[in-house]
């Protein structure tokens, strides 16, 4: 049973899961049934909950287990694999990231539904966090601090274990968000590579986040309410409470992902090449109550009170051009109307929405779109 928290009740989310497997198996009556019922989870709800037989939670616990050990270190060690000099694209950072102001978009909520918010002066977010790329790089792009996996960090102590932890659980969540795409284009009736093919060395990531629970009081806020600025976002399971994430209809859920599922998250360039059908989902991560006691449990049991996130960021090619995919708007499923949701028209004047949706995802280089989050966030520093 998936069991999320919505506005302090617990209720039973069995509607947002979907088995990967009758996809994987090409079932055809599954297949249908499977994609059409992902593409509408992702558009009522910006995430879904997905099972796939591919990956093993064995795989998710060993690389638990050594990121617990990494975030266990000094903060001395850890700071000798920072690399500011390529935007923290990849190695460690700590305190860098700032989240986009999103007051105004917070204000349209009710006030039960608001996210823990960070003040003006905030310093930026205290967790730690490492970047590995996973894949290949480009063999030239004109975005060479984005892809710069041809100088990994390697932490000291970890050289034996590293690269295969990483790079295994890593590829295997990277799978599964390469089924996802192809389930997306299968139900818009668009070839199944329409997505995947912008995914070729592109600079995905392994991003796991690490925080020492006990470090900080409850309502900390460790990650700050933002959406993802890459194409979508997959996470493991976390031994921690402290994910919330905002459906489109705005009224959070606290998340913790079960044994053998990933949860998959829609970022922004999803969003761009969907003209907004998909909307990139805003979370946070805090030290919720229930994230205090199951820290204090770990460390009465001997276990590390340290939060490690699973996460994969999934990218589009630096070099290769983000655009509004039309058909997605035109098929029974993502009708152009949707965007009455967004934009002051009246719902059937699909031409001129339309108009408006190019207007608002124009062609842009998805290096581009990247750097210019980054920028945002704090993390570009030149």
């Amino acid at each position: 049973m998936v069991v999320f928290c919505l506005g302090g009740s617990m209720k039973d989310q069995k509607e947002l899961i979907v088995d990967l497997e009758p996809y994987l198996d090409g079932s055809v009556e599954g297949t249908r049934h499977a994609c059409r019922r992902l593409v509408n989870i992702l558009h009522k709800q910006s995430f879904v909950i997905v099972y796939d037989p591919r990956v093993s939670n064995v795989d998710n616990d060993r690389y638990l287990d050594m990121m617990e050990r990494y975030f266990s270190q000094s903060e001395k060690q850890l700071r000798k694999d920072e690399r500011p000099k390529l935007h923290y694209q990849v190695g460690v950072s700590k305190g860098q990231e700032k989240p986009r102001d999103h007051r105004a978009y917070i204000s349209t909520m009710r006030p039960e539904h608001w996210p823990h918010i960070t003040p003006p002066n905030y310093k930026g977010d205290p967790r730690w966090r490492f970047f590995r790329n996973l894949g290949k790089p480009p063999s030239k792009t004109k975005f060479p601090k984005l892809n710069a996996q041809r100088t990994p960090v390697i932490p000291k102590g970890f050289e034996g274990e590293w690269a295969k932890t990483m790079d295994t659980w890593g590829e295997k969540m990277l799978a599964s968000v390469f089924t996802i795409a192809e389930m997306m284009a299968e139900a818009f009736g668009l070839p199944k590579s329409t997505f995947t093919k912008k995914f070729a060395h592109a600079p995905h990531l392994i991003a796991p986040n690490g925080v020492n629970l006990l470090d900080y009081p409850e309502g900390t806020v460790f990650n700050g309410f933002h959406y993802d600025l890459n194409w979508g976002t997959i996470h493991g399971r976390s031994r921690f409470p402290g994910l919330r994430v905002w459906p489109r209809d705005g009224a959070p859920f606290t998340v913790r992902v079960p044994k053998g599922a990933l949860l998959f998250q829609v970022a922004k360039q999803l969003e761009w090449q969907t003209g907004g059908y998909f909307r990139a989902g805003f979370h946070e991560v805090v030290n919720l109550p229930d994230t205090v006691k199951a820290a204090q449990e770990a460390a009465r049991t001997g276990r590390p009170p340290i939060r490690v996130s699973s996460t994969v960021f999934a990218h589009v090619a630096s070099d290769l051009t983000l655009r509004v995919e039309k058909k997605v708007l035109e098929n029974d499923l993502g009708s152009i109307d949707h965007a009455s949701e967004v934009l002051d028209l009246p719902a059937g004047e699909s031409a001129k929405h339309l108009a408006k949706i190019l207007q608002m995802y124009p062609p842009t280089k998805a290096g581009d779109q990247v750097l210019g989050e980054l920028k945002a966030l704090g993390l570009k520093k030149d």
